[in-house]
C-alpha cells in the first residue's frame, strides 16, 4: 500500500485536479455548443478496489468507460467513467450538436474524452511543468 498523502500533498492535488477538471470542462463545453454544467469538488482518497467499486454504483453496475494511458513526466493513466443514463445524455448531445462529425456514440466519446484529456493534461503542465501525454482513448 502506498504511503499516505499529507494534508499538503492532498491539497495541492485537489487544487491541480480542480484547475484542470476547470479546463476540461470548459473544452466539453466547447464541443456541445456552449452547454454549461457543474462540477463537484474533486476528492483526494486512497482506494482500495472494492471501494471505487461501491463508489461507481456498486457490483454489477452498468457502467462505460473511456480510459488512456499517459506517458511522459507522469505515468498512470486517466478515465472517464459513466453510469448508463448519463453516456446515453451525453452521447446523444455530443451526436446532436457534432453534426455529422461523429459516426457512432463510440467515435464522440472517444473524441470528446481526447479533447478533455488534452485540456486537462495542459492545465496540468502549465501549473506543475510536468508535461504528460495522453494514449488515443479506448471506450
Amino acid at each position: 500500500m502506498p504511503a499516505e498523502l499529507t494534508d499538503a500533498q492532498a491539497d495541492a492535488l485537489r487544487e491541480l485536479t480542480n484547475v484542470a477538471a476547470g479546463h476540461a470542462a470548459r473544452a466539453l463545453s466547447t464541443l456541445l455548443g456552449g452547454e454549461k454544467f457543474g462540477l463537484w469538488p474533486p476528492l483526494v482518497r486512497h482506494l482500495v478496489h472494492p471501494q471505487l467499486t461501491a463508489l461507481l454504483g456498486g457490483k454489477g453496475a452498468p457502467l462505460t468507460a473511456v480510459s488512456a494511458e499517459l506517458r511522459g513526466g507522469v505515468g498512470g493513466a486517466m478515465a472517464l467513467v459513466f453510469t448508463e443514463p448519463h453516456v446515453q445524455t451525453l452521447t446523444s448531445r455530443l451526436l446532436g450538436a457534432a453534426g455529422q462529425r461523429f459516426q457512432t456514440p463510440e467515435v464522440a466519446l472517444r473524441d470528446a474524452a481526447n479533447l478533455v484529456y488534452a485540456a486537462a493534461l495542459d492545465a496540468t503542465a502549465r501549473l506543475s511543468g510536468v508535461r504528460a501525454l495522453h494514449s488515443v482513448p479506448v471506450v
